[in-house]
């Protein structure tokens, strides 16, 4: 996108000795950044916000500012997150300078070059909770890999990142957004499940499909979830499995969205030699990863979740885990809607989503990348006037429900907080 000479992402990225991160507070790029800086490579840094992931990285030694011009000290490389916007200061300067930009997944293809087994974790929903189950396993199992995973998982020490330089596996969270996966070359590629999202870029899922598709053809052998119909139309498929057939795993988490998960991990386990008796003791070390129905808070009468689900198949499925978690209890449900355009696209699916939890208190919609025509045809009151539900309300904001968050839940005993925006201020989680 920024490259003049687009033979820069064949490079290996070991050889650009200093390196600056746009955007370093980010999942998927304060990951890479640990691994670079393990490489000896010189990883400085800039954000909007502090977080987690930038204090982890700052006890490193590594130097991150809020966004600024001068913090540009004329690197070798410049990565940047897919979503920083084109006016960003250090951006702009580099691009003055000559400096090479690459984007988040083609510095990670860059890296992933050196390795000669990438798993990669693709799908619609669940890639996260399916990467940590893997790294859990192989981390229980002492098989050494490396690993990129867009949540902190509690088997690496709450660390979103793995590196072992003695070994060819490397582990990889594919996000197909902007096609970002098509920047790896996969060993072994599982996908999780196919239902056409993130509307800003895929205008159709004819174009959806097709990025699924590009990507099953870079990859040597593919594993599928064929539960979907999009699945229906891929080819090049070497195994696939349903949910019907995950009833018997027995983990140490609830949801049939999990079991499903773990039946798609456990094909992975095979292709790579290990046992169904080992696959089976390892598992049952996976309790949860960060945002994925974490416990955040707990007390003699009340348990309080958060989550990261935001597309209406990922609410469903996780208050489906959570009432078989907690069946006689009475939950109250926080979300957030994530874009304008996501809700817009799937209003329809939003009607039985939320029939698990007993009160629904639905938010602001956070604004990402959505245009004013999206922000103009889609509110919060027509969200909740379009789903079935009898104790459903208006949150207002994410600062209104904060500030009433002990009335609002006062007759429940689980609460869940729920949402890829910025809904976790209700609970100070950052």
């Amino acid at each position: 996108m920024y490259l003049k000479d687009n033979s820069i992402v064949n490079k290996n990225i070991e050889s650009f000795k200093t390196i600056h991160v746009i955007g370093i507070s980010g999942i998927g790029l304060s990951a890479l950044s640990h691994i670079l800086d393990s490489k000896n490579i010189k990883i400085s840094g800039s954000t909007n916000a502090f977080n987690k992931q930038t204090e982890k990285l700052q006890n490193k030694g590594i130097q991150i500012n809020l966004h600024d011009a001068n913090n540009l000290q004329n690197p070798d490389l410049v990565i940047i997150t897919q979503e920083i916007p084109k006016d960003n200061p250090e951006l702009k300067k580099a691009l003055e300078l000559n400096i090479p930009v690459v984007t988040y997944p083609q510095a990670v293809g860059m890296l992933l070059g050196s390795y000669k087994k990438v798993i990669s974790i693709s799908g619609t929903h669940g890639k996260s909770t399916s990467t940590a189950m893997l790294v859990t396993i192989l981390h229980q199992l002492n098989i050494p890999f490396n690993a990129i995973i867009g949540t902190d998982v509690v088997a690496l020490g709450y660390k979103n990142y793995h590196i072992d330089s003695n070994s060819e596996i490397f582990v990889i969270e594919a996000c197909e957004y902007m096609d970002a996966f098509l920047n790896y070359n996969p060993y072994i590629n599982l996908t999780t499940n196919i239902e056409w999202d993130h509307f800003d870029y895929f205008k159709s899922e004819k174009q959806y499909l097709e990025s699924f598709q590009n990507l099953f053809n870079k990859s040597q052998y593919n594993i599928l979830n064929s539960d979907y119909k999009l699945a229906l139309q891929l080819n090049r498929v070497d195994v696939t499995y349903k949910e019907k057939e995950s009833t018997n795993l027995k983990l140490a988490i609830t949801g049939n969205h999990n079991r499903t998960n773990a039946l798609g991990v456990k094909h992975v386990c095979g292709r790579l030699g290990i046992s169904e008796e080992q696959f089976n003791t390892a598992i049952q070390a996976f309790t949860h990863s960060a945002r994925r129905m974490e416990v955040v808070k707990q007390t003699d009468t009340q348990i309080i979740y958060t989550d990261y689900g935001h597309h209406p198949t990922e609410v469903k499925v996780t208050l489906q885990a959570l009432r078989e978690k907690h069946p006689d209890s009475s939950i109250c449900l926080f979300f957030q809607p994530h874009q304008y355009s996501r809700t817009i696209q799937t209003l329809g699916l939003f009607q039985d989503a939320f029939l698990n939890a007993d009160k629904v208190v639905i938010t602001d919609i956070y604004d990402a990348r959505d245009t004013k025509q999206d922000k103009e045809a889609m509110n919060t009151s027509k969200l909740i006037d379009s789903i079935n539900h009898e104790n459903i309300h208006n949150g207002i904001s994410v600062d209104n429900c904060k500030q009433n968050f002990d009335d609002i839940t006062k007759n429940h005993d689980i609460v869940m907080v729920m949402g890829a925006g910025d809904i976790t201020k209700m609970i100070d989680y950052y």
